[in-house]
């Protein structure tokens, strides 16, 4: 199983309005999204932007407007590696390793499901697929996307998380993203106990860093 990565407007997302995005980008976004239709996601993020007036000072930073910005794919293992090296720093696991089973560290099981975390907006989050919202909130939400509520998906800020990758870098030993090598430049990590978290870190602080420069929701879309 692999996630695709977007940048881009919540309500085209959830209309399935991501052609353009697989076109420009290359990504093959696989199975279909939540697949409301257009005014149903239009009225969802409506309503959701509006919600956010209770519980944010920048709710209306959200725009939710234009094109995708971001669109490739991310390894399921890199993103379990990243969550897990969060939780570890609250839920240490001795001589853990992060890679491949990093699904198995018990502080992801200790964070998603009641316990705190002070990166809770990295870790709370299922490996199948969420949002990332560009509003400032305090904890991850479990929004309801159909009024049957035949659908839910966890949804966390992306300042939030953005603040959160950037105190785990140099825990990481990284300074720099995807999106801050230099022309030709390409990122590489040897072989070593934590390349899985490595790539992770620097994959999903690159579209936070969109995503709060350009206002757009990340959306982690499962294939």
């Amino acid at each position: 199983m692999a996630l695709v990565v977007y940048v881009m407007p919540l309500w085209r997302y959830l209309a399935g309005d991501y052609e353009a995005a697989q076109a420009q980008f290359g990504a093959d976004a696989g199975s279909r999204a939540l697949s409301v239709s257009p005014a149903e996601a239009r009225t969802f993020v409506a309503r959701l932007r509006h919600g956010f007036r209770d519980v944010s000072r920048n709710a209306m930073r959200w725009h939710d407007r234009g094109d995708a910005i971001f669109a490739r794919p991310f390894n399921v293992e890199s993103w379990n590696a990243l969550r897990a090296f969060a939780a570890d720093q609250q839920y240490p696991v001795e001589r853990f390793n992060f890679g491949k089973e990093s699904h198995r560290h018990p502080g992801l099981h200790e964070v998603l499901y009641g316990h705190g975390s002070a990166f809770e907006h990295t870790v709370k989050q299922h490996e199948t697929g969420g949002f990332y919202l560009p509003v400032d909130f305090a904890r991850p939400l479990e929004l309801t996307v159909r009024e049957d509520a035949s659908s839910t998906i966890l949804a966390g800020s992306s300042l939030a998380l953005l603040r959160e990758l950037n105190l785990l870098g140099p825990r990481v030993g990284l300074e720099r993203d995807l999106g801050e090598l230099a022309p030709g430049e390409i990122f590489a990590v040897r072989p070593e106990p934590l390349q899985y978290v490595k790539f992770g870190w620097a994959f999903l602080r690159h579209a936070a860093r969109l995503s709060v420069q350009h206002r757009l929701p990340i959306i982690l879309h499962r294939e």
